[in-house]
């Protein structure tokens, strides 16, 4: 939905997951153009579900860090975006959300510097 409005009203926009829409382009209105200019489709490796239509220019894969053991679309999780992002890119003065080590397995956040604002980083997993 965030392709379709973004590439629309010609203004940025962000999916997470989003099924693609150079093919149904047509049906929404919409140029491939626009789908490329405006915006981008962040998929995790492993997410069946943006692979439903053909991808626009910009997409940024990441790593999906679900096990085999996982039930089948665990790699379309919103939740587990959330903490790859964190875990990757950080999450400055933020702890990382108690899900992503709980329910997911990344590593419990550490403080560094000292102090109660002090960044937090995940010890002891390296992508």
């Amino acid at each position: 939905l965030a392709m379709i409005v973004g590439a629309r009203e010609q203004v940025p926009a962000v999916a997470f997951s989003g099924p693609n829409a150079v093919l149904s382009r047509v049906k929404f209105g919409i140029t491939k153009e626009n789908l490329d200019a405006y915006t981008v489709n962040v998929i995790p490796r492993g997410d069946p579900v943006p692979k439903i239509d053909v991808q626009a220019l910009l997409t940024e894969e990441i790593v999906c860090r679900a096990t085999k053991n996982d039930l089948p679309g665990a790699c379309h999780q919103m939740a587990r975006t959330i903490c790859e992002l964190q875990f990757v890119c950080g999450s400055e003065v933020r702890p990382p959300l108690a899900v992503c080590n709980e329910t997911y397995g990344y590593p419990a956040a550490v403080p560094i510097h000292g102090g109660a604002n002090a960044m937090m980083l995940a010890q002891g997993w390296h992508s």
